[in-house]
């Protein structure tokens, strides 16, 4: 598989950067058609280079002992970012997307690793989107929890196909996917919902979900605010 990744890795790099080059000699005004096709290209360049990235870290046998890079999270604008960079995506194939912040943003920072948290909110979405058909609707929520400890708990929820209840235990299984998605012919691997279960399991947080086929699935996810121990003056809004 790291064999593999190189030689993914080198050519899709020569196309993003090339791809880079293009888009900044076109004029948005005089040519939007091809703007919006090589924001398209663009954009799917993207998504396989964050697969490579996803293969890489599945393929390390002890991943669960890759040591976080600890910073101050910012989840709610996390959540923002990744909704603004996946809408098109979900507007093109018919997807309504909206977030929804049931708490004030300060009570929603925590400490963890950005980068990997990152992977996690965009496996969510990302699946939400492709496994919910044309005038569907993807709501993310986010709040602070204080029952059972302190945690800000986020929520992917989706009008998509779902998943049968007796496939329930292998949903975090590396290379698993639901039948309801093999019957509809959506691509996939079946290997992010196994790499997002590591990154939270990593934050000592819990993923769960519930999925009734034809209605939806929610993925709940539960991240402890304090990982580490940090000052107040090292909190940043």
């Amino acid at each position: 598989i790291e064999n593999m990744n190189h030689e993914l890795r080198t050519p899709l790099t020569s196309i993003i950067g090339y791809l880079e080059v293009i888009m900044d000699d076109v004029d948005v005004e005089s040519e939007p058609e091809l703007v919006s096709s090589l924001v398209a290209v663009q954009r799917n360049a993207l998504r396989l280079q964050i697969l490579i990235e996803n293969m890489m870290q599945i393929s390390k046998t002890d991943f669960e002992h890759v040591p976080l890079v600890a910073s101050t999270v910012n989840v709610g604008q996390l959540l923002g970012d990744v909704v603004n960079s996946l809408k098109l995506g979900g507007d093109e194939s018919g997807v309504a997307m909206t977030l929804r912040l049931d708490s004030s943003s300060r009570d929603l920072i925590i400490d963890g690793d950005v980068n990997q948290l990152e992977q996690v909110f965009v496996n969510l979405m990302s699946n939400a989107i492709k496994f919910t058909p044309r005038g569907g609707m993807v709501t993310v929520s986010a709040r602070r929890v204080l029952a059972d400890g302190d945690y800000v708990e986020v929520q992917v929820a989706d009008t998509g196909i779902g998943i049968p209840a007796k496939e329930f235990s292998n949903v975090f299984k590396r290379f698993f996917r639901a039948s309801t998605a093999t019957q509809a012919s959506i691509p996939g691997f079946g290997i992010g919902l196994s790499l997002v279960h590591s990154i939270v399991r990593e934050h000592h947080g819990t993923i769960t979900f519930d999925s009734t086929v034809g209605k939806g699935t929610v993925f709940t996810v539960k991240l402890p605010v304090r990982l580490i121990s940090k000052t107040a003056s090292d909190v940043m809004t």
